[in-house]
């Protein structure tokens, strides 16, 4: 989709961006999950999310188009600590308001 920008969705003052998601604490989430009735098991992975923003920021630097890193800008915010994220995700998994407020 990046390199298929001649499309008729797609004007001459198109332009990608691509968006990193944010680290997930597990910890909050899996509370989260857990309190639901009936409960339901954990459905992210901490090193996966990594992964995952380590993929878009390379797809990013490959294809040269513009990146919003929330992942390195939220670990950053948090002392790059799983728990620390407590701060800035509502459920472990969405960002809160202090979450929104990181500059990005």
């Amino acid at each position: 989709m990046i390199s298929h920008t001649r499309g008729f969705h797609h004007t001459s003052d198109t332009r990608i961006l691509l968006i990193s998601p944010p680290p997930v604490n597990t910890f909050d989430r899996r509370a989260e999950l857990a309190s639901r009735d009936p409960p339901v098991e954990l459905d992210r992975d901490f090193e996966v999310t990594k992964r995952y923003a380590e993929a878009v920021r390379k797809v990013a630097k490959e294809e040269g188009v513009a990146i919003v890193d929330v992942w390195t800008k939220i670990w950053e915010a948090a002392g790059k600590q799983e728990i620390g994220l407590k701060g800035f995700l509502r459920d472990g998994l969405h960002l809160n308001a202090a979450g929104y407020d990181v500059g990005i």
